[in-house]
Formats: structure tokens, sequence, C-alpha cells
């Protein structure tokens, strides 16, 4: 974060005319306000993002601020995302280089600028919730001295939980020794059993949150919550460092004000400067995150510790019309007093622009005839509204199944924010049934289903008798398939006794690789011996393939679910697990069912209704909104009572005068109701399934429609809907290729630019499809030579003195030991780039430093940002250099790699929209060979440049993926 100053004066700036003019009066006072904090309440549809993105410009425009002197945070990408395309849009083309980012992406780029201070490597992993329990699960038995947490009959029984407290703890900014001394305190408080027991589950938690910590710090991981508790504790011990962040970010923007944490809280907190520009939106009638930490109470705390705060309320709604707003303001205001309109006495009833026709309920006997209702009324309105523009919104993802089969019967295409039938995909059974066969030969199941699964398609008739002799011999499908005498082998034709040997001999090959290769690499291969990853499907001799005779969108669905697969391992190898401990294959059904598979979304441009839980629809809108399932028991939700909770006293946030819970489930619906634009239908039923017993209308629809008596529900038409659920089920809209778009603007990387130009079908295998990749010695290799550099100029850059040992350090902590044919070769790799780096320590101990290491810039082009990163510049003599591990035989082949190289070019443009002026040459530096080949660019090679940018972004955005036949590195043949 910290770099060195320059003088850069503001470019020519002429944004639009109407910058201001397209807003309302309420958004025009909160994007013009100059001095001072600002809190902007916007309900719902109010216009809150075209508010903060104006506000962005408006202050680039009046010069109250450098672009680079603006911190927008938000909480997802696709927010982030949409943030950065709109003030792509209201400022000139390639000015903006305004920070917007998620708080953890933020967290994250500080913690690797600063990574060495810390203590961790620059490439540090960060652990996904699956990754986490893996992590903990396989060290946990290196735990001492607990006593109520690790039970005897199943020793990992509340890892999830315990971890989920972890994460609640940091959200609090709570390290162990604040938990210690809470636990220690419990204990001497205790007086009751339960008190006694609770004291003894905190006691535990404390020592395995210290333990976890050391866990991860001696692996050199960290997990999500350390991107923002890290942060906060580096900040408070170097004052120096929060001082150059605050001179750097004079204006600080926050969105969704309502769902931040108290960490997260405190390190806006800490960011601002002492001239308090600081501006927070959001509305606590959509805060709907308290299960993630989501702490309501910041927007109050933040009128505490910003006394002299400006407020506005945006109230015009430009999204519903007034009959479904003036609803769901009747269910909020039940929240009082705990809402910033009882507190602070402001107006927060929402306008609309028409009056619209007043939401329906209907209240049906059976849960199919709701079903069916549905259906039916979808139906109706499909003849003159596109399917695209309706949802139906679920409390949870459990509702969305008997939806979902109900809309295949119908025919009736959809997409669904979640797929839960993910593992029961026949290549995802076939891939864990393989990895259980590999580690357990005693799993007979997974032996029958491996034979059976597309990866084999093994005839029952050769597969059965192997299963009837192993049970009528009490022994296992793996025994009778060795022994060669077992009379399971007489029962099978010529063909059937090759397949079955196959089988066999398969197993015992792929068994060989472990120990010696990780589950990725034995996965990979045997995908590949199948024929799974040929694009040009071939079989040989009795051998079939998943993908034969698989029509291409139901093939493009499997390969990027396999995508997925290979994307999760590859994260829990690099937590720093065991990749074929017991625990892992444990797990493995239970660390697969978490993936959200790349399928499970349909193009924006897809007619198809969307299914969803009403979290996911946060931040959407739609025409028209079903939400059905508004019964007592379903919506609110029941409150859960947690295995294990944070202790009272560690908790900051204020908490609400009336039920916690139920106020978050009102919130929620409120979200729900106002999704909809023009039309919204809420539906019940008294049963469901085989019930007799009858629920009750959900407490929210009584308090939205005002029912003063009870509603009759309408009478049952039959039984078919329940007989339905059997029928043979037509699968939903298929998912169709899916691009780095948001918004209509691409995200790019040079090397994603280059890998186009070289052969755009090398790009659709990689970046759209994202198909498994054998792992590459040449990537860990790479990877590990420029960490080494890396350390030794930021240690060099920052005053310390570098020794060749500390580098060599720096090289072995950065290896990775994938993609090496044999022990002996990675050996040799590895003694080759000790080499390297001790040549390379000798000539740059000569040069002058680099000004900037791993500078990462965001470019922006007509339809398109680019992102990257520069390995080095040296700006006293105007010079990017890339380091490259790559051979040349001799200097006039690396002046010929320089000339058709294209991210160097594009670094060239980065430079001048970072130092407002061409760099004098861009270099690319072959330290294995000690080449070195320049280009000095003109405005020639940066026209060309950005000719050829546009050609890329035309291709990409037209879906033109031509294979090159000149290519003679494809390596998808």
């Amino acid at each position: 974060m910290a770099r060195k100053k320059t003088q850069i004066e503001f470019l020519p700036l002429v944004i639009k005319p109407d910058l201001n003019d397209s807003l309302n009066e309420a958004q025009l006072e909160a994007v013009t306000h100059t001095e001072g904090p600002l809190l902007v309440v916007a309900g719902a549809g109010t216009g809150k993002t075209k508010t903060l993105t104006h506000r962005i410009a408006w202050l680039i425009e009046q010069k109250l601020a450098k672009p680079r002197e603006i911190l927008a945070l938000t909480f997802t990408e696709k927010a982030a995302a949409e943030m950065e395309t709109r003030v792509d849009q209201l400022l000139p083309y390639g000015y903006t280089d305004t920070a917007i980012a998620t708080f953890h992406s933020f967290g994250d780029q500080f913690l690797r600028e600063y990574a060495l201070s810390l203590g961790l490597p620059p490439e540090f992993r960060v652990l996904g919730s699956d990754e986490q329990a893996l992590f903990l699960a396989e060290r946990f038995d290196e735990i001492d001295g607990l006593t109520a947490l690790r039970p005897i009959g199943n020793p990992r029984k509340y890892i999830a939980a315990i971890l989920k407290v972890i994460s609640r703890a940091k959200d609090e900014l709570v390290v162990p020794e604040q938990y210690f001394r809470v636990a220690e305190t419990l204990e001497d408080q205790a007086i009751t059993e339960e008190e006694q027991r609770e004291a003894a589950r905190q006691l535990d938690i404390a020592r395995i949150y210290a333990a976890y910590e050391q866990f991860k710090d001696e692996r050199g991981v960290i997990d999500f919550g350390d991107q923002i508790l890290k942060l906060v504790l580096f900040l408070d011990a170097n004052p120096q460092i929060l001082k150059t962040l605050r001179t750097r970010f004079r204006y600080v923007l926050v969105d969704e004000f309502q769902d931040t944490n108290v960490a997260q809280y405190e390190l806006v907190r800490r960011l601002v400067s002492p001239s308090q520009h600081l501006t927070v939106v959001g509305d606590d009638d959509q805060a709907i995150y308290k299960f993630r930490g989501a702490a309501v109470s910041n927007i109050l705390r933040f009128r505490c510790d910003f006394p002299k705060a400006k407020t506005v309320v945006l109230t015009k709604n430009y999204r519903s019309t007034q009959a479904i707003l003036d609803t769901a303001y009747t269910l909020i205001r039940n929240n009082d007093p705990d809402r910033l309109e009882s507190k602070l006495g402001i107006n927060k009833h929402l306008t609309g622009q028409t009056s619209g026709v007043p939401p329906d309920f209907h209240w049906y006997t059976h849960e199919a005839d709701e079903i069916e209702a549905l259906v039916a009324a979808i139906r109706e309105r499909q003849k003159t509204l596109a399917l695209s523009t309706m949802a139906i919104l679920v409390r949870s993802n459990t509702l969305i199944a008997p939806i979902a089969t109900a809309l295949r019967q119908a025919d009736i295409p959809f997409s669904t924010s979640t797929d839960r039938s993910f593992i029961h995909r026949p290549e995802i059974r076939g891939i864990i049934a393989f990895l259980k066969c590999l580690a357990y030969t005693d799993d007979s199941l997974a032996y029958m289903k491996l034979a059976l699964s597309p990866y084999y398609q093994l005839s029952p008739e050769w597969v059965l008798p192997f299963n009837d002799a192993a049970r009528r011999a009490n022994r296992s499908f793996h025994d009778v398939l060795a022994t060669n005498d077992s009379i399971a082998w007489t029962r099978l034709s010529p063909e059937g006794k090759e397949a079955m040997e196959a089988l066999r001999d398969d197993l015992v090959r792929y068994r060989h690789l472990l120990g010696s290769k990780n589950p990725g690499e034995i996965l990979y291969r045997f995908l590949n011996d199948r024929g799974i990853l040929e694009t040009e499907l071939k079989t040989s001799g009795t051998q079939t393939t998943l993908l034969r005779e698989t029509p291409e969108a139901e093939r493009l669905v499997m390969v990027q679910n396999l995508a997925a697969v290979f994307e999760a391992i590859r994260g829990y190898i690099e937590s720093g697990s065991d990749p074929f401990s017991l625990t892992f294959i444990d797990r493995l059904d239970e660390f697969l069912s978490h993936i959200t598979p790349p399928t499970v979304s349909v193009e924006p441009d897809m007619d198809a209704i969307r299914i969803m839980t009403v979290h996911a629809s946060k931040g959407l809108e739609f025409d028209t909104v079903f939400l059905p399932s508004m019964t007592a028991d379903r919506f609110p939700a029941r409150a859960k009572k947690e295995v294990l909770t944070l202790p009272d006293a560690l908790i900051a946030e204020t908490l609400p005068t009336g039920d916690e819970h139920l106020e978050e489930e009102r919130r929620l619906a409120y979200v729900a109701m106002t999704r909809a634009r023009h039309e919204l239908i809420l539906s019940g039923a008294e049963r469901s399934g085989e019930g007799v017993r009858t629920k009750r209308i959900s407490p929210f629809v009584v308090e939205a429609f005002e029912l003063m008596t009870p509603l009759k529900p309408q009478p049952s038409h039959s039984k078919e809907g329940v007989l339905k659920q059997f029928a043979t089920q037509q699968a939903p809209a298929t998912p169709t290729l899916t691009l780095p778009v948001n918004d209509g603007i691409l995200f790019l990387s040079p090397a994603m630019i280059e890998c186009y130009q070289n052969d755009p079908y090398d790009f659709y295998w990689k970046y759209v499809l994202k198909a498994p990749s054998t792992p590459s010695r040449h990537f860990v290799y790479g990877n590990a030579i420029h960490s080494a550099i890396e350390a030794y100029y930021r240690r060099r850059i920052g005053g310390t003195t570098v020794t060749l040992e500390d580098i060599l350090q720096r090289y072995s902590e950065a290896w990775k030991s994938e993609g090496f044919e044999s022990r002996a070769d990675e050996n040799r790799q590895f003694e080759q780039g000790t080499a390297t780096l001790q040549r390379f320590v000798e000539r740059a101990s000569a040069e002058p430093l680099p000004t900037l290491v791993e500078e990462t810039f965001t470019l922006t082009v007509p339809r398109a940002r680019l992102r990257g990163r520069m390995d080095a510049i040296f700006e006293s003599q105007g010079e990017i250099r890339d380091f490259k591990t790559s051979n040349v035989k001799d200097q006039k082949d690396a002046n010929e790699r320089v000339k058709k190289n294209i991210p160097i070019r594009i670094y060239a443009l980065a430079y001048r929209q970072r130092f407002g002026a061409l760099p004098k040459q861009v270099s690319l530096d072959f330290v294995e060979v000690d080449f070195r080949a320049s280009l000095t660019p003109d405005e020639t090679m940066i026209s060309s440049t950005e000719k050829l940018i546009q050609e890329t972004i035309d291709g990409i955005l037209a879906k033109s993926f031509a294979p090159n036949p000149n290519n003679i590195f494809a390596d998808y043949e």
C-alpha cells in the first residue's frame, strides 16, 4: 500500500454534462457533500449505487480528490464490479484509478504487500470454510488439554461449530488471549453444573483457537477472518503505515454499511483521516446477515462516533409500485422501536413512481395445490412476459427442490442459486468412488459405483457376479477381483473378463502413485487416461469415455463441474493439508457437497425463471416475484440454537430491545417483498407431504396485509401433485458459456489477452470452460523464482540486509512438489533454480533498485477492464522489467521474444496511466541465462496494442473461439 509519492497533475477532465442532472434532490445533497462524515440512509430501490458512484465522479470533477485518493469498500465482488463499471461510464476513458474493492480483497491486497513483515509468505493461501475444517481436523489430535469438545466416540464432532465460533470471535476483533481471559472468568464464576459445562467448553474453544492460529502460522496460511483482523492489528502496531494509508485515501466510502461487522467497522474507523471524509451508505431495514456477524447497530454507533455527521435520507423509490412499498412498510414498522426511523426521528416511508396493483396472498389446503397453482400462474404470465423477468424467492435452500421438480415436469426453463445435487451427478459420483477405491480396498460399494460409473460403463452382468461372490464369502469386492481362481471370473464372457481385468489393473496402477503424487495429479491422469479431457473424442480397444456421444451442452456442464472439483482439491492441497490422509477421504463427500459449480446459473439473456433464496436475491429486482411457503414454521424460520456460541462478554454489538431473531426474519421478508417491481404474489399451504397437522399463516403475512380474520384455504384439487414428484424429470435450462463479464464489461488480464491472440480455443478451454489442466512444473518453478526475486527487492527497498541464504529460503518456501516426473527430476530443477538465484543476486547487487515491485494495476479500456501486475518498475530509468524463467538460445532469440510479447506492451499502457508518460523501455529479463531484451515504446506500438486489445475484446464478446491450427503449443489436442 505504501508507495513513493509521485507528482501527478490532473488530466483534463470533462465529465458528462448530465452528471448530476439525473439525480433527485436528496441524491444531489449526498453527492455534493463536501466536508466531514456523511450518513446516507438509502431505502430499497432508491439508487444508492448511483449516489455512491456519482459522488466519486463529483469529488474528482471538483478536484477535491485525485482518483487514487478515493477508497470505496463493499461486500461482494459483483457489487464492486458494478461500482467500477458505473464509475468508468461517468469518467473519461482511461482516467479511473479509484480503489473499489470488497473488504476482504482490500485486506488481502494489504496483507500480501506487507506479508514479509507479518511473517507470511507473499503467496499465502486463504482457506475456505471447508478447507478450514479439513485443515483443523488433520491436526486436532495435536491439541493438548481438551476436556469437553473432543468426545472419544467422535473426536472431530464439533469442528465445524468450533470454527464458526472462532470466525465470530474474529468478527469481534477477539484474539486467543482475550478469549482465554473470558473463558477463565466463566470458569471462576460457574456455580451450576450447566455453567461449569459451558465454562469447560469455552476453555476448550480458547485452546483450540490458539492452536489453530499456530497451525496456520506454521503452514503460512490464513482464513477469511484474518484478512480483516490481521490488518487491524498490524495498523495498530504500525502507526506510520496507518498514517500513510490515511494520507493516500483521503475519502473513504462504504456501501451496505448495515452489513459491516465490528472488525470491519473498526478498520474503517482507523482508515479515516482526521478530516473525517467518510461516507457510509446503508439501510437498517435491509440488514439480513446477522448469521455471518453483521452488526446492524453499527449505524447507530456511527452516529455516536461521528456526532457531527450529516444525515441524508433517500426515500424516492425507482423500482416498486406504491402498493408494494406500502405493504412492505406496514410489515417492517413492526420492528420499531429498534429501527433508525424510530431512533433518529426520520421518515423512511418510500414513495414509488406508480400506484400499481396491491400484492396478493393465496392460502391453500396442501403444498401440492400451492405448487400446482404457482406453475399455472407462471404459465399464464409466460404468454405475455419473459420468464427472465420473474423470480421465485424462498426462505431456505430446502424449499427449492419441490418447486424445481414441478417446473421440470411442466417443461418451464429455470435456474437456481444452488445445486444440492452436485455430488449426485454421474461424473462426480465416479470421482468419489475412484478416490475411495484407492484409499480403501475394503469399500466394496465404491468398487461397484466405479465399475458402473460413466468412466467405465461396465455391464451389470460383469459386475454383479463379483459382488455376489464377495457377499457369499464375506469378503470384499477387491479381494474377489484380485483372486484369479474366484468363481466370479468363470461366469464372464471374454469381453467381460477383459473389462474387469482392465478395471483391476487400473486401480493397481493408480494406487502405486499414492505418496508420490497428490490427488489432483492422480485424478487428472485417471481422467486423461479415460479420454475425458480430450476435446477430440477417441476410444481405443474396449475403453469407453464419459463424453462419447454426449450432446455439446451437456459436455460443457461436465467439463466445468470437473474443473470445480480440481479447484477444490487444489485449494485443499495448498492449505498445507496432507493430500491423502484418512481425514481427506473420510470427508470427501462433505467436501465436494459444498461446491457451488459454475453450471447452476444461466446467462442473463437466457429466458428462464429464477429460483433462489431471499439472501441470494439481495441487490436484484424482478417484474414479478412469487413468495411461496409463507407459513409460520417456514418464514419466519425457527430460531436455531447454536451448538456452541461466543460468550456475551466478547460481543461488542448493541443488542436490540425486541426479539433479535424475529426482527432479522422480518427484515428478510421486507427484502424479499421489495425485490418486486410490478407484481408481488405470496402463498402458503396448511399441510405438506403426508402431514395431517395444519400450519398457520406466516405472522409476516398477517402483519403486512393487516389480516383481521383467519383465511379459509382454497379446496384441494387432487393427489396428482403429490404423485408427480416421481414422474420422469426434464432438465432445467442448460447453462451456456459464462464469460468474465459484468454489465457488459469484460474483466481480463494481460495473460488472457495473450492467450486469446495465440489461440482463441486455448482461451476458451482455459478461461471459459476452466477445464482441468495437468500440474505444471514450469509454473511451480517460475512462481518460486519470482517469489524469491520479489523478496530480494522488497527487503532491500525496506533497508533490510539480504543474504543469499534468505532468498534461497524464500525460494524453498514457495516451491511445490507438483508436475515433476520423479524426485530426481524435481531435485535437478530445484538445484537449477538455486544456481539461477545465486547469479541473479550477484548481478542485482550491483544494479539500481526498482521503485516498485509486483505493482498491481487496473487499466480501463472501452468494454473491458484489464488487471495485472508488473514485476518491477525502475522509475529513475523509466523501465518496466518482467522476469522470465523460460530459456532462450541467444541474444537474438531474446530480442525476438520481446517483440512478440503482448503483456509488456499492456504494461506500457498501465505505466502511462500511472505516471502520465510512456516508459523509456520495457524489458524481459531471462534470469536463467542472464539475457535481457528491451523495447522502446512509442505511439505506434501503443496504438497497435490498443487495437489488439479491442480485437481480443470483440472476439471474446462474439464468442469466437476457433482453434489456431498453427499453434504448435496447443495442449488441448
